[in-house]
């Protein structure tokens, strides 16, 4: 009687916290939202083809230099009010970057020189002018292949309905109630995310952004500094 309790346990709680339900119907929209204004940690692990211990000392130096060279992220803080978004970025080199949002434009603090301000965008490199219209900036990119093709089930993990998506070696795993990522993952690195309390207010982009920004445009049409 008791080894069979026992085995009764068990399996309610092996179904609790790892049940993968049967596939059924994918949600009328699986689209990841994109809120207003939101706050998260998303945190990175990445796979090694061997570990440190496996390494020869010339392996070892080898790897660490590419650390150096091409770090990798580790762990990226956001905030996002409106249609500007802040993150703080930190690598595996040590360093940390800020790094601002806004319509198509990424701005970032070179943390060797905090005056130092860079600013991307993809029109830039069409050879197009940067937009004067502004749109959100979106934290949730990474998603956007989320559909009801890829979609593949619902698991229950720690007592909340979870949606699974997957499209070749790239998985996402999504709360049911709030649509909001848990996981990223494809063959090489998984991302955690977790969230903190909103913001109450819109962001607004530093006042130094924005004179950066119209000291390239002008450069790009041709005109002098102001």
């Amino acid at each position: 009687m008791m080894k069979r309790l026992t085995l009764s346990f068990f399996l309610l709680l092996f179904l609790g916290s790892a049940l993968y339900a049967q596939k059924g119907e994918a949600p009328a929209d699986p689209q990841v939202p994109q809120p207003s204004r939101i706050a998260l940690v998303k945190t990175y692990t990445y796979r090694k083809e061997k570990s440190d211990e496996e390494l020869s000392p010339e392996q070892k130096k080898a790897r660490a230099f590419l650390e150096q060279m091409a770090p990798r992220l580790l762990k990226v803080e956001v905030v996002k009010g409106g249609e500007v978004s802040k993150e703080s970025q930190r690598y595996s080199n040590g360093t940390s970057v800020e790094v601002w949002k806004w319509d198509e434009y990424t701005f970032k603090v070179d943390p060797a020189n905090p005056q130092r301000i860079g600013v991307s965008s993809p029109n830039m490199r069409t050879g197009e002018e940067p937009r004067e219209e502004a749109s959100d900036a979106a934290i949730f990119s990474e998603f956007s292949w989320v559909n009801k093709e890829a979609f593949r089930g619902r698991e229950v993990r720690n007592g909340a309905g979870v949606l699974v998506y997957q499209a070749g070696d790239v998985s996402a795993w999504v709360d049911e109630a709030t649509r909001l990522p848990l996981v990223f993952r494809t063959a090489s690195m998984q991302v955690n995310y977790q969230y903190k309390e909103r913001p109450t207010e819109d962001l607004k982009l530093p006042e130094r952004f924005l004179k950066r920004l119209e000291a390239i445009k002008r450069a790009w049409r041709g005109q002098q500094p102001l």
